[in-house]
């Protein structure tokens, strides 16, 4: 009578975190209607590869077409579940990051950096940074600041400098 007590116990808790991780994870079943909708950007009209349609009181159209349809780029972060929509060409920006570009790498000691509105800094190293001359010319993240500033990597490594001057 225990065992079977036990058993049940336990094939209730298995069954109630199987459903709370459903809940995280599941599928949700709509009805939605199809009404051969147009779409129109500055008076052209456009033909999306997914049909929009109505749910709930409200049309749905394909984020990315949109998006593109108005000259935007659209990025997707697996990582975090996360859409991102620029202007096309314009700078990437995660809160207080924005990319940048190491022109010029002096032995990790010192480096030159363009910002993404142009501004180009010479930064000096607080301490050696071990990785910074393997990223001459290429992106990086930079968290800007007029007395230091921080340098990441496509790795998430970091690198903390002083910063110089404006050049």
């Amino acid at each position: 009578m225990k065992k079977t007590i036990a058993f049940m116990i336990t094939l209730s808790l298995v069954v109630g975190v199987l459903n709370i991780v459903y809940g995280f994870i599941g599928k949700k079943t709509i009805t939605v209607s199809y009404r051969n909708i147009s779409i129109y950007v500055n008076g052209k009209k456009m033909t999306s590869e997914i049909e929009p349609f109505i749910y709930d009181g409200r049309t749905m159209v394909p984020l990315r077409f949109i998006s593109e349809a108005l000259n935007k780029e659209v990025t997707w972060n697996e990582k975090n579940s996360q859409i991102d929509i620029n202007d096309k060409g314009a700078p990437i920006r995660i809160g207080d990051l924005e990319e940048a570009t190491i022109i010029k790498d002096f032995d990790g000691d010192k480096v030159i950096i363009e910002r993404s509105n142009g501004e180009r800094w010479l930064l000096e190293a607080k301490t050696w940074c071990s990785w910074s001359w393997r990223y001459e010319g290429k992106k990086v993240l930079l968290k800007f600041g007029y007395v230091t500033s921080k340098l990441i990597n496509d790795e998430g490594d970091t690198c903390e400098f002083w910063t110089e001057d404006e050049i």
